[in-house]
């Protein structure tokens, strides 16, 4: 999974929100749609961190 995939899921799932909440193994990826939070995706903690750092960088640089 890239950030790509994962924000283009969001987008096509609606979601105003996402969450990378970090568990003792891995990262849960929530979407929060229509008011409630729903899980997606568990993904390991070196690929959450790629792409948060992904998602970060591209939001200083405006490139959405």
């Amino acid at each position: 999974m890239d950030v790509t995939e994962l924000l283009e899921q969001a987008i096509q799932a609606t979601a105003s929100d996402v969450y990378f909440i970090p568990d003792e193994a891995d990262y849960q990826v929530k979407f929060h749609i229509k008011g409630h939070g729903e899980t997606k995706h568990y993904i390991p903690y070196e690929v959450a961190h790629v792409i948060i750092s992904s998602i970060k960088y591209r939001a200083k640089n405006e490139y959405f």
